[in-house]
């Protein structure tokens, strides 16, 4: 493919970058040692790189349990409050997240700056 088409290359590191901004995103939020912070980190990196106004995380609660280590029983409690919050509704199978910006403020909150 690359032979007949450089662009290929081109568009290649594209998604490699992509890929290894997300795994440094997951990374990071699974260093959060605050359970809620850990599943706001989650949500925040899944709907990153979303298309311009798509704020759909398709991961259900069990999904989100298994990504940040966290049973279902506290996932959904999390999750309860995140929406009380005002950040995210849930949904059948998926988590629409409302506020990015307020996830990525509650991943920050406390955190002591160098």
């Amino acid at each position: 493919m690359t032979g007949t088409d450089p662009e290929v290359w081109r568009n290649f590191s594209l998604l490699l970058a992509r890929n290894y901004a997300k795994a440094m995103g997951i990374i990071h939020a699974l260093k959060q040692s605050d359970p809620a912070r850990r599943v706001a980190a989650m949500l925040a990196v899944l709907v990153e790189d979303n298309a311009v106004g798509v704020t759909i995380a398709p991961a259900s609660q069990w999904d989100i349990g298994e990504l940040a280590h966290l049973g279902r029983s506290k996932v959904n409690t999390l999750l309860k409050a995140l929406e009380s919050r005002g950040l995210i509704r849930r949904r059948y199978g998926s988590i629409e997240v409302v506020d990015a910006d307020g996830l990525r403020r509650l991943v920050h909150e406390g955190t002591s700056q160098a």
